[in-house]
């Protein structure tokens, strides 16, 4: 009887420290995405423009080494490599939307750009932006 009491402590003891099962981490979709996403300098890989209604009208591999830069604090850049340029920008991401803001110099707020996110992983990015009723374009960048 006595090796039961010694041993009833040790089992509660043991049930105790079982492992917990932490739930893994929701999988990154563009409708679930935020702006932590996105931190960081993203390639541009090819740049497609369509024709709604009809199939693709122009797909261009970016030679310029195009690039985004979005930084923890919502703002960016935009620009070439090879010719150094670069454009500063403000941006917010919602629901599969992310919404570039580019200043005017004398501080009023600007142009911008609204792109739907149709793929997004940790390493690829893809953007469509449509430019008028008849066309769309697509970019496909890479981390």
């Amino acid at each position: 009887m006595k090796r039961y009491i010694l041993l009833i402590p040790a089992i509660l003891i043991m049930a105790a420290c079982s492992k917990k099962n932490n739930p893994a981490p929701a999988r990154l979709t563009p409708s679930n995405a935020n702006a932590t996403d996105l931190v960081g300098k993203w390639t541009v890989i090819t740049d497609t423009i369509f024709l709604k209604g009809s199939s693709q009208f122009n797909t261009k591999p970016v030679n310029d080494a195009s690039y985004f830069t979005f930084e923890a604090d919502g703002t960016g850049n935009l620009g070439t490599t090879s010719s150094g340029l670069e454009g500063l920008f403000n941006y917010t991401v919602n629901n599969g939307t992310l919404i570039l803001t580019i200043p005017n110099p004398n501080g009023s707020t600007g142009v911008y750009a609204t792109y739907s996110i149709y793929n997004i992983t940790k390493s690829t990015l893809g953007l469509r932006l449509s430019n008028n009723n008849n066309t769309y374009e697509d970019a496909w960048l890479t981390k």
